[in-house]
């Protein structure tokens, strides 16, 4: 039988930036792999960067190799032979490529003097096992990045890693660097060595996989082993396939006016067309299609567009935004964007301020503000509530009030917790019902299917 390597027992973790992991089961054992699918904010990424010491224990019980652990420093798995690596691998550019894997290896203090001739020698020998081609003198800063992800691969096994914990490597490569990648990760496999891999397109690793995960909302909804079977064919496929929402039609209600927003990415522009004062989501399996559209939208010179009743809107930045009453709100936005020397009332008001009082005496307008229950209802935030629902509370609600004509909402989904997702819907719900589209870029983006007016894959 093979060695038990890696248990994880009910484990549950938390991160600000990528949500939560709840009641986590997992055995791994020496030679096998892994492979994590689920959307940014399912917990596969969490699960992969809690190696990379990311995250907050919250409870649960670990084992490596029979041994409980609970402090997940990178130094302290490497020690044990656990490496994780990322998809930008460490490397010092101003020394060659053998003085980088003679760095990187764990000193044990038996050597005074460096011999640099047997540096270039066991590195070579080491690239020659792995069939891989690469001069031991050449620069580290002329490889590219293909070449340092499968060297950085090749460096954990030379450093004695027993387990690779892979996090989103085919990101940025094309269809033959993914073999490639393949191609050593086989190797490795062959050699004992286990892999635990968290990707995007988790379909590539289903050759090398002795065990799909499929994770969404932070838990581990179903574990595959043969992927062989129909019925494991069927439910990949389906896992793998987009849930388009019904189409809502109302005869009653008249057509609403035509929204185009032109969106610039890698050079291309994206007209997309949708109707005004309805819940738009955009998404796309590659995360950096999504982020890559979100920064050509809010940089200071974007060359985007945004159409509204024949009149064309040039998006020249924040400030131009709020201008034309177009509000964003970044999910992943630092620092916080709730001003802590200001109350709850005042950051709700932030961006209105100067609309209900003009020369800068807003006190009393904000208690008039305040005191229509009609239109807040039970919105506003408690002050004893969870800092997460508390901060969702006021940020829904200052867009509520400053009523913009269209709001951008980035990963803001992806981000939250359950609770605070059941907030955002109805906030969504509500602007839409006062007329406010609603575009949705999210990279979680089974989370908002079941409540938007149309879904646009970029």
């Amino acid at each position: 039988m093979k060695e038990e390597l890696l248990k994880l027992s009910h484990w549950h973790m938390k991160s600000a930036g990528h949500g939560t992991l709840t009641d986590i089961n997992l055995l791994l054992r020496a030679g096998e792999c892994v492979s994590v699918s689920g959307s940014e904010n399912s917990g596969r990424k969490l699960l992969a960067e809690m190696f990379d010491g990311k995250g907050v224990f919250v409870s649960g019980e670990a084992w490596v190799y029979g041994q409980r652990i609970t402090d997940f420093h990178p130094q302290k798995l490497e020690r044990i032979g656990v490496f994780y690596l990322g998809n930008d691998p460490a490397f010092m550019d101003c020394m060659d490529l053998a003085e980088n894997f003679f760095l990187m290896r764990r000193s044990s203090h038996n050597k005074i003097l460096l011999n640099n001739r047997a540096v270039h020698l066991r590195t070579a020998q080491v690239l020659q096992d792995f069939a891989m081609r690469y001069e031991v003198t050449s620069q580290t800063s002329k490889l590219h990045h293909l070449d340092r992800l499968l060297l950085s691969i090749v460096r954990a096994v030379d450093q004695g890693a027993q387990l690779i914990v892979l996090d989103d490597m085919t990101k940025g490569l094309n269809v033959p660097q993914i073999h490639r990648l393949l191609e050593l990760l086989s190797l490795v496999k062959e050699r004992g060595i286990a892999l635990m891999i968290a990707d995007n397109w988790f379909n590539w690793f289903e050759p090398l996989s002795d065990c799909i995960l499929l994770c969404q909302d932070g838990r581990i909804e179903r574990k595959i082993y043969d992927q062989t079977s129909p019925r494991s064919r069927a439910l990949l496929q389906e896992w793998m396939q987009d849930t388009k929402p019904e189409a809502k039609t109302d005869t009653a209600k008249p057509k609403a006016e035509t929204i185009t927003l032109t969106l610039e990415y890698a050079g291309v522009s994206l007209p997309l067309h949708f109707e005004a004062g309805s819940a738009v989501l955009l998404s796309s399996y590659d995360e950096q299609v999504l982020h890559g559209c979100w920064q050509s939208l809010t940089q200071e010179k974007s060359r985007c567009t945004l159409q509204i009743g024949g009149k064309t809107l040039p998006l020249r930045g924040l400030a131009d935004l709020r201008k034309h009453r177009i509000a964003v709100w970044d999910g992943t936005a630092e620092p916080p964007a709730l001003q802590e020397n200001l109350t709850l009332q005042e950051n709700i008001l932030l961006p209105s301020m100067q609309r209900i009082s003009r020369c800068g005496f807003f006190e009393m307008a904000a208690k008039r503000v305040f005191s229509d229950r009609e239109f807040w209802q039970d919105r506003l935030p408690i002050k004893t509530e969870p800092d997460s629902v508390k901060t969702a509370r006021v940020l829904a609600d200052r867009w509520l009030f400053f009523h913009p004509r269209v709001l951008f909402v980035y990963n803001v989904f992806s981000s939250s917790d359950y609770t605070v997702r059941r907030i955002l819907q109805q906030f969504v719900q509500d602007l839409c019902a006062r007329g406010t589209t609603v575009v949705l870029l999210e990279t979680a983006d089974h989370s908002c299917r079941s409540f938007v007016n149309a879904e646009i894959s970029l």
